[in-house]
């Protein structure tokens, strides 16, 4: 099995997870970590195409304000507004998410709502605001799947405010990145938030002499996480 097929199926794995989850659960999700660098970006980048490719309304939204990567994954023209104009400014009109793929008349219906690549100071106010608010519920009836970028639960508190509105999680855990106390630590914020981690991605893990290996080739883990 090539180094791409695994690829490919690994995020068919995740999103199948997801599909199959409750119907009664929100679809919406905050990507989270303990540390930076562990790839929650890519992770949420290409989980929302593998869902538009299955024909279902995708919306991004880059909430990592201090390390936002959106932008860049997808190449977002630096003068295309960001969803921040709106929360900064007197403007009530909803934010105009970028389509990536409108061009190419591939037909997936992915879009983004971009944060742009400034180093915003006063991200946590902003995203504790009545705006912000008003904007997630906005976009929560119009939507299949919202997926929310987010900065790490244990370096900034940003993640948490966010958890007033969203308590669906996925926490992403990096092979020899992730520090076993750091992700204690991560559990226990999120716990005392009242969010509900429904999965937790384990990126760039060294499968091979798991009997997942031997079975799909899967390069990321996918598992329910129960208190103990």
């Amino acid at each position: 099995m090539s180094d791409q097929h695994e690829y490919l199926e690994s995020y068919r794995l995740l999103r199948t997870r997801l599909l199959n989850l409750p119907k009664s659960d929100s679809k919406t999700f905050l990507f989270t970590s303990s540390e930076a660098d562990s790839g929650k970006t890519t992770i949420v980048a290409n989980l929302g195409i593998s869902f538009a490719m299955l024909g279902k309304k995708v919306l991004l939204i880059d909430c990592d304000l201090k390390k936002a990567g959106l932008s860049y994954t997808f190449n977002i023209p630096k003068l295309f507004p960001t969803y921040l104009e709106y929360l900064m400014k007197n403007n009530t009109k909803m934010p105009v998410p970028f389509q990536p793929f409108k061009k190419n008349n591939s037909g997936w219906n992915l879009n983004i709502l971009n944060a742009g690549n400034e180093y915003i100071e006063n991200s946590s106010e902003l995203l504790q605001s009545d705006k912000m608010k008003r904007l997630l519920k906005n976009v929560s009836t119009k939507y299949d799947y919202i997926l929310i970028d987010t900065p790490p639960v244990t370096q900034v508190v940003d993640t948490l405010i966010l958890g007033n509105f969203v308590q669906n999680v996925i926490y992403v855990v990096k092979q020899s990145h992730t520090y076993k106390e750091g992700a204690k630590y991560a559990f226990e914020e999120m716990e005392q938030a009242s969010m509900s981690v429904c999965g937790i991605v384990i990126n760039a893990g060294n499968l091979t002499k798991s009997s997942y290996r031997y079975k799909y080739g899967y390069k990321y883990g996918y598992g329910e996480y129960k208190k103990t």
